[in-house]
């Protein structure tokens, strides 16, 4: 199945399609600042239902609120126009320099030795300076189980078998 097939099964729109989604539609302050904060760095990064509190001012001390949020965040987060300009923040926000400086803090970085490791392999990586050894692959041995004991493939000859240190013919 090809990609547009797909696209129009699953409904999820091409760049192509989120760019005049865009440009057709002018966002309302409240729509950009959720954007804004749902692609953020900070405390709303991915969170929907954060992002549209903060962003529609939603009175969380009110009974229902939050169901109001998160069905505002998923209604959101389904419009291709909001998807699209939210991607478009997202490639601003995260590129090979910010990427590069979040790797340096992890290789810095003092108490997560585990991703300190994980970030000083990627590093390695990144910059060639570790190759990746390459396992020469091997035949698989053959071990064919019987009643009496195991029999092996002499290798010789096809159908010869060794069992028990006896070399016999094998017979179908």
């Amino acid at each position: 199945m090809k990609d547009k097939e797909i696209r129009k099964m699953t409904k999820i729109p091409g760049k192509k399609e989120m760019t005049k989604e865009i440009e057709k539609r002018k966002l309302t302050p409240k729509q950009e600042l959720f954007c804004k904060l749902y692609a953020s760095d900070r405390e709303f990064f991915g969170n929907g239902v954060q992002s549209y509190i903060e962003a529609y001012n939603i009175d969380m001390s009110k009974k229902g609120q939050y169901s109001v949020a998160k069905i505002g965040a998923y209604e959101n987060l389904t419009k291709p126009y909001l998807l699209g300009r939210i991607n478009e923040l997202m490639d601003i926000m995260v590129n090979d320099i910010v990427v590069d400086k979040e790797l340096a803090f992890t290789i810095m970085q003092k108490g997560n030795l585990s991703a300190k490791v994980q970030a000083i392999r990627e590093y390695n990586l990144l910059k060639a300076r570790i190759k990746q050894a390459q396992v020469p692959q091997t035949n698989p041995i053959i071990i064919i189980l019987k009643n009496d004991g195991p029999v092996f493939p002499t290798g010789t000859v096809e159908g010869e078998f060794r069992e028990g240190g006896k070399d016999e013919q094998k017979t179908d």
